[in-house]
């Protein structure tokens, strides 16, 4: 498997995010204070990433009309990547078009595969309640967190240990500001530096 081979071999480890806006902010924050590979050496971060993206194509509801994004459309770029290990961040912009259960099923199908193909570990970061959500949308995050922290492999799903308060979100109620990021970016750091530290 590349990801032992990789480890072994005392090459940088590849790593790769895959998710929507907070992933792709992520790599704002991450560039703007001069830690692009979230200051862990060794290591290739890989950023891939797009604001909306859906587990799966959902039909845009606006003038231009078309479609969202899926992650679908990513996964030949995250198999370029020839990653140790992969950290999904997804499931939120599908909240309210599809079910808390086909939301589940999705992600669990999407580390199948991920897994299979990339022959390494896939950890999935807990989906977040934003403020903007109702409590139908913070009951559905509660219960597929539930569902994958259950059927998930030991570990490999991933519960920020700091909750995200109404405090750590911009004005748009849905993204972190910098306080939240720092937080998020720490997390998300110490995910990694584990993910890869088991490799060995």
């Amino acid at each position: 498997m590349a990801d032992s081979r990789q480890v072994s071999a005392g090459g940088p480890v590849n790593v790769v995010l895959l998710g929507h806006s907070y992933i792709r902010r992520l790599r704002v924050y991450a560039r703007q204070t001069g830690r692009a590979n979230l200051g862990l050496a060794g290591m290739n971060v890989n950023f891939i990433c797009q604001g909306g993206l859906t587990l799966r194509p959902r039909s845009r509801r606006s003038p231009r009309g078309g479609c969202t994004r899926s992650v679908q459309d990513c996964l030949q770029a995250v198999a370029a990547c020839c990653p140790s290990v992969i950290v999904i961040h997804i499931g939120e912009n599908d909240l309210g078009h599809v079910s808390a259960g086909e939301i589940v099923r999705e992600i669990l199908l999407l580390v199948t595969h991920l897994s299979y193909h990339c022959q390494c570990p896939v950890y999935v970061s807990q989906l977040l309640t934003w403020p903007s959500h109702s409590l139908q949308r913070v009951h559905d995050v509660q219960e597929i967190n539930a569902q994958l922290r259950h059927m998930l492999p030991p570990y490999r799903f991933w519960r920020h240990r700091r909750v995200f308060a109404s405090a750590f979100f911009l004005p748009d109620r849905v993204h972190l500001n910098d306080t939240g990021m720092s937080c998020y970016f720490s997390s998300i750091r110490v995910l990694i530096a584990r993910a890869v530290h088991n490799l060995q």
